[in-house]
């Protein structure tokens, strides 16, 4: 239940645990002078971390669809649309995640939407969209 503050503090706390974690895999990836395509998957982990953080601590989304987008982006950018049945995932985690009545599909399409415009963004922008 999103009006639980003690539940919305745990999630922020993980959360901001997470982008602890990812920003220093991204100061190794610089260090070591290793930049694309890892560094455009861990720029956008990063800011899907902070853009979910943000919303998540008014407004409850789905961070199971948002990492299931996130992941089948970052494939399909990479290698193209022969990896178009990982869209599926995404379907499966919708449909799981109504069944077992955890989220509304406005919270859904909310995770799924976020990922996608900043996975999108994040690759357009290090050229990496096949």
């Amino acid at each position: 239940d999103s009006s639980n503050k003690k539940i919305l503090h745990g999630r922020v706390i993980l959360l901001i645990i997470l982008l602890i974690m990812s920003s220093l895999e991204l100061l190794v990836l610089v260090s070591t002078g290793i930049y694309q395509p890892l560094l455009a998957i861990i720029i956008g982990g990063i800011v899907t971390i902070i853009v979910g953080m943000a919303i998540t601590y008014f407004w409850k989304i789905s961070w199971h669809s948002a990492m299931a987008t996130f992941f089948v982006v970052m494939f399909v950018s990479m290698y193209g649309w022969k990896t178009w049945p990982l869209l599926f995932l995404i379907i499966v985690m919708i449909w799981a995640r109504l069944i077992l009545k955890r989220h509304t599909i406005w919270q859904l399409l909310g995770g799924v939407a976020g990922s996608l415009i900043i996975m999108y963004s994040v690759f357009r922008y290090f050229d990496l969209i096949v």
